[in-house]
């Protein structure tokens, strides 16, 4: 945000299809495999094509059937063909910006990934030693602790309680 601003540029946070308030289907021990189906790295980036091709462009119509023009997003022209666009992202919505310029360059005039993973693994014990380093003595303890948590319970043969694992993890409690 700070940087939009420094820029004197627009910024647009938006939430990956199937996240948060954008969640089709419930999950739980219910949810089937191909109800997974449009949960993809090409379908998140069809979105944000979708998105930038939605705003005005020079000709176009504006965004909405108001006349009141003191609104400046009614009138400011972000249409990528007209205002550069510039994302940007960190681990997963890095790859996602790196790959939104390389598939749309058109939309995306430059990327900015940050700690973006450049190579796909199973084993990723070096990741979670390197956030466990950067934690302090207290935190990382819990880090810890946690893991083998969900390891141990994950690697037993005892199918009730991975899947309570697997629901305590999507629906934790709420506060009292």
């Amino acid at each position: 945000m700070r940087l939009a601003k420094r820029c004197n540029g627009l910024a647009v946070l938006w939430e990956h299809r199937f996240y948060g308030d954008s969640l089709l289907l419930p999950i739980n021990k219910n949810t089937m495999a191909d109800q997974w189906q449009f949960l993809t790295t090409e379908q998140a980036l069809d979105d944000i094509f979708f998105f930038a091709n939605s705003f005005a462009h020079a000709g176009s119509r504006p965004l909405s059937n108001s006349s009141d023009t003191s609104d400046p997003l009614l009138s400011f022209l972000v249409h990528p063909s007209k205002t550069p666009w510039v994302m940007l992202g960190g681990s997963y919505p890095g790859i996602r910006s790196a790959l939104m310029r390389i598939r749309n360059p058109e939309i995306i005039f430059a990327s900015w990934a940050s700690s973006e993973p450049v190579e796909a693994q199973v084993d990723m014990s070096s990741y979670y030693r390197a956030a466990e380093r950067s934690l302090t003595r207290n935190c990382s303890a819990d880090w810890v602790a946690i893991t083998k948590y969900v390891d141990n319970t994950l690697n037993r043969a005892n199918k009730t309680a991975i899947v309570n694992l697997k629901s305590d993890l999507l629906h934790p409690a709420s506060p009292d």
